[in-house]
């Protein structure tokens, strides 16, 4: 499957930075100034995937796009859905007025088909996340491929044309590959914790020390979330309070596809 892009609201130039990322998985510190698109280098991780895995934190990559001056943006996004708190947080995104973005594990739509349609009656953007977690550093260019194309297919043709490596794992033939697919792959800047169970107050704590620009890495899936709904209930008024607003990744916009 190959995405073209149809985007709205978002400047060529800034669109273009994007694109684009800077350094490696190695080389790379915790960055807190805006959403981290890898393009050029990546996170890796060698652990082996389980049946009901759980994203391990990887080290930031780079990025060279940040928000302009004054802008006090933040993109949530939840990894893991459809699963059974993807209705919670929507109540609560919808509770707030705010929009976000979800990486979508394929073979979790067979169940919970209107959990993806909801995402999208709302005005959230989505993106690949593989078919059944999978650690794609692990997997040769045909298991990648059905991995990202399978999961694009379950999704449909509203799911925006970036993709989430579970694991934060992707080496350099994944990513060669999401890219020829016309997948941007996205990371995170700030990681609340919850796929390590965090509490509540570790969660909220996290979500408070936002900065413009982060990307947040939560979870709709995968386990117990009820800890992540609570904070996120307590804590996105507060921001908002604070002047921040919250959008869903620019690059995993609605698109069109074509085969």
């Amino acid at each position: 499957m190959r995405f073209t892009r149809e985007f709205a609201g978002v400047s060529a130039a800034a669109l273009a930075l994007l694109l684009a990322a800077c350094g490696t998985a190695a080389q790379a510190e915790q960055e807190n100034s805006g959403p981290q698109v890898d393009s050029e280098s990546v996170a890796t991780s060698k652990r082996k995937p389980k049946s009901t895995p759980e994203p391990t934190p990887v080290p930031s990559v780079k990025p060279s796009w940040s928000p302009t001056s004054g802008d006090k943006t933040v993109y949530l996004t939840f990894d893991d859905g459809p699963g059974p708190y993807t209705q919670k947080v929507l109540d609560v995104l919808k509770e707030n007025d705010v929009k976000a973005t979800f990486f979508i594990i394929g073979k979790m739509i067979r169940t919970r088909e209107a959990d993806l349609q909801r995402v999208y009656d709302e005005g959230h953007a989505t993106g690949d996340h593989t078919w059944d977690h999978a650690d794609l550093s692990r997997m040769n260019a045909t298991e990648i491929d059905r991995q990202l194309n399978k999961s694009a297919v379950a999704i449909g043709p509203k799911m925006g044309p970036c993709m989430r490596p579970p694991y934060g794992a992707l080496d350099g033939e994944a990513r060669k590959l999401a890219v020829s697919y016309g997948m941007t792959p996205v990371m995170w800047t700030r990681d609340t914790n919850d796929w390590n169970k965090a509490s509540e107050s570790q969660i909220y704590n996290v979500l408070m020390g936002a900065k413009p620009g982060d990307v947040i890495l939560m979870h709709d899936g995968g386990g117990d979330r009820s800890n992540t709904v609570a904070a996120l209930r307590d804590a996105l008024p507060k921001l908002k309070d604070k002047g921040y607003s919250f959008a869903s990744v620019p690059v995993c916009l609605p698109i069109t596809s074509t085969q």
